[in-house]
């Protein structure tokens, strides 16, 4: 809408309630507060660098710290469907691949075979997933696979340089894993994709995303802008939180005074000292009510009111 007006690349961001049509379960509810970040107008993998050291850095201020980000790309898969000759059925294989952590191998497997995949390409397919080891050792064996895939091809050469460009930020690897077996779902993606999980809460990923090249034309955009963005589940993250004991104490004080009376009189006279305490910055209440004074200590107990 705005396409005139803003200086490209254009970074974003924004918080807002979304929805969704999915029956409601732990960590999956019905309305949900997202926070997106997209760099548009640009196919230049510092944005991805960016975003990973975005995800660290708001990490660090939250004071989690044990967590991966998985990192993909959609070439690899890509790459991996010429593998296994699905490159008719390439949006069923990414779908099916995306509920691995969700309904397991078997599963996933019965769920293709129903799509008209043979066993043999299904023992090729799991060969690649289930491969374990070093991002390096994984980059070799795909390099090895996709000698004879352009997009494959592709799909390393952009992770290789992603984790070069986070070299020369003067940053570790350290949190961020290259998996073979990431899909995401959503069909837009169209080149590296993310997907963030905090390691021992019963909560699945609180943070996703990846570059769409081909986004901005579905909407009416008349050319070509490439695209790269994550979002947060800020209730994901404040359930993982909760669950990790990591918010402290005092984030539940409102307060730092309260002005506790005896009589009206001195309820009368608290009230000036309130206005004044808050005309210093300071964040003062007094207690409504004309109770007992052990009433209004209870309170700022309570309340964790220190003074």
């Amino acid at each position: 809408m705005n396409r005139h007006e803003i200086t490209l690349p254009f970074k974003r961001y924004q918080i807002q309630p979304v929805w969704r049509a999915d029956r409601p379960q732990k960590g999956r509810y019905r309305e949900f507060y997202q926070c997106d970040a997209d760099v548009v107008g640009t196919d230049s993998l510092i944005c991805e660098a960016e975003i990973i050291l975005m995800i660290k850095s708001a990490f660090k201020a939250l004071g989690i710290e044990d967590y991966r980000i998985k990192i993909n790309h959609r070439g690899i898969l890509a790459g991996i469907a010429e593998l296994v000759a699905a490159n008719e059925k390439e949006s069923s294989l990414f779908v099916a691949i995306d509920k691995l952590d969700k309904i397991g191998e078997e599963k996933v497997k019965e769920e293709l075979l129903t799509r008209g995949f043979t066993n043999e390409s299904l023992t090729t397919l799991f060969e690649i997933l289930n491969f374990k080891g070093t991002t390096q050792e994984k980059v070799e064996f795909l390099t090895t696979r996709f000698a004879n895939s352009t997009i494959g091809q592709k799909g390393i050469a952009d992770l290789k340089q992603v984790f070069t460009l986070l070299k020369g930020y003067g940053t570790t690897k350290d949190h961020v894993e290259f998996d073979i077996s990431l899909a995401r779902g959503l069909s837009y993606y169209t080149g590296c994709i993310f997907e963030v999980k905090i390691n021992n809460v019963a909560i699945g990923s609180v943070s996703g995303g990846g570059r769409y090249d081909n986004l901005t034309q579905a909407f009416g955009s008349k050319e070509k802008l490439s695209g790269v963005g994550i979002s947060f589940g800020v209730d994901r993250l404040y359930d993982a939180m909760e669950e990790l004991k990591l918010f402290p104490q005092e984030a539940n004080a409102t307060s730092t005074v309260l002005i506790s009376h005896f009589d009206e009189q001195s309820m009368n006279y608290g009230l000036g000292v309130l206005q004044t305490l808050r005309d210093k910055g300071i964040a003062s209440e007094i207690y409504p009510d004309p109770v007992k004074i052990q009433k209004q200590l209870d309170y700022a107990n309570k309340k964790m009111i220190p003074m």
